[in-house]
């Protein structure tokens, strides 16, 4: 038993009072006596006693009448109570009990009774008292259990849904690869079978032009009865057919004098060939590009003046070239029919169109890009975009691309 428990002593006889108040304090007890039910009840509302000595006959408010007020808020293991009292009668002592109280013991007081029966109600409500205790801490632990296992559910749940959309994505990045790695497969097997038609074009122009020119010359000259102004005609005819068919190989302008003059060359034999107004703009920078990406701007602007003439039924067409940044940008616009660009991600089509995939492809291998900007009536612009040499060097048809930079964002 705790010594240093609060007892209440509430008696109206001033005597008894202070006779239990005196003699529980001296055994360490830390007692306060009360004369009235009123004063007792004030003095619990303001702090809860271990246990209350609580007289059963008082004027105004009886022992009992309290008793059944406290049990309205506190219970037996809550606040203690035990009753001294001088009625004997078995039916006060039903009544008491009944009302709440925990014990009895009769006056006069015998004090080892009345200290045993204190220690079972002292030791009744410490054990109350830690069993609550034990609880709101088992309850506030469960509280901060549940708490933590909402939250580490709810994580678990979120990094399930990131690891449920990072498969999607990779299954998504997997799809688009298999898809470009097959129009990578018919790209190339379209381009074998187009560069097959071009050789045997090329061929057939060559044997049928170049070779029946040359044979009529020789034919003239084994004669003798051929004038030198008609042979010049044959001989003129000859070299026209093989610049012909150099430029449809490709312009050595290129390798010897850089883009603009080979550009320059393309859209002045465009213009002839095709009878399509054509127009070369330049801001006249520098813009020095190693050979292979000339190589691929100038194959695909030739690639997309063709495409004009092809599907653009247009009268006129501009291709513009200047400077901006590290990058040199080359534009083809015209005044054709236009299409829908938003539909259009420079793939290959069901058709079988691959130029724009093609010119994207070329492009990419030298760090460049293109851009789309087209809408049906309104005619199309393809911008192209490729890197500058930072640092100019000598360049020979051999050489390697230049690391691929990143290229200036564009709307598409």
């Amino acid at each position: 038993m705790e010594h240093n428990s609060r007892i209440l002593v509430v008696d109206d006889e001033p005597l008894s009072r202070e006779v239990l108040v005196r003699r529980l304090a001296s055994i360490g007890f830390d007692m306060r006596g009360f004369a009235d039910a009123k004063s007792c009840l004030a003095e619990v509302e303001k702090e809860l006693p271990d246990l209350i000595l609580l007289d059963v006959s008082m004027p105004e408010v009886s022992g009992l009448d309290l008793l059944r007020t406290l049990r309205q808020r506190w219970a037996k293991q809550q606040l203690p109570v035990i009753l001294v009292t001088a009625l004997i009668d078995s039916e006060d002592v039903v009544a008491g009990l009944d009302a709440g109280a925990n014990d009895f013991v009769v006056k006069p007081v015998t004090m080892p009774v009345l200290i045993a029966r204190m220690e079972v109600c002292l030791d009744v409500g410490q054990a109350t008292r830690e069993r609550d205790k034990a609880k709101a801490e088992l309850q506030a632990a469960l509280g901060t259990l549940e708490q933590r296992v909402q939250q580490r559910t709810a994580e678990l749940a979120a990094a399930n849904r990131h690891l449920l959309d990072e498969v999607a994505n990779r299954a998504r990045a997997e799809e688009r690869l298999l898809a470009y790695q097959n129009q990578l497969r018919m790209l190339a097997s379209r381009l074998a079978v187009a560069e097959e038609e071009e050789r045997k074009r090329i061929a057939s122009g060559l044997h049928d032009d170049v070779g029946q020119l040359l044979a009529l010359m020789r034919m003239q000259l084994g004669s003798g009865d051929a004038s030198p102004r008609e042979l010049v005609k044959v001989l003129d005819s000859a070299i026209r057919v093989t610049r012909s068919l150099t430029f449809e190989l490709g312009s050595r302008v290129v390798y010897e004098f850089g883009l603009e003059a080979a550009l320059e060359s393309v859209v002045e034999e465009f213009q002839k060939r095709h009878g399509i107004a054509a127009l070369l703009q330049n801001d006249q920078h520098p813009k020095p590009l190693d050979v292979p990406t000339r190589i691929a701007a100038f194959r695909a602007v030739r690639e997309l003046l063709h495409n004009v003439v092809k599907h653009a039924h247009a009268s006129s067409v501009t291709v513009s070239m200047w400077r901006q940044g590290d990058y040199a940008l080359v534009r083809v616009a015209d005044n054709g029919v236009g299409f829908d660009a938003s539909s259009t991600k420079m793939l290959p089509t069901a058709e079988g169109r691959y130029g724009l995939f093609n010119i994207r492809e070329r492009l990419s291998f030298v760090g460049g890009g293109a851009c789309i900007q087209s809408e049906p009536g309104a005619g199309t612009q393809i911008t192209l975009t490729v890197p500058v040499m930072t640092q100019v060097e000598p360049q020979s048809a051999e050489s390697t691309p230049a690391p691929a930079a990143e290229v200036p964002q564009e709307a598409e």
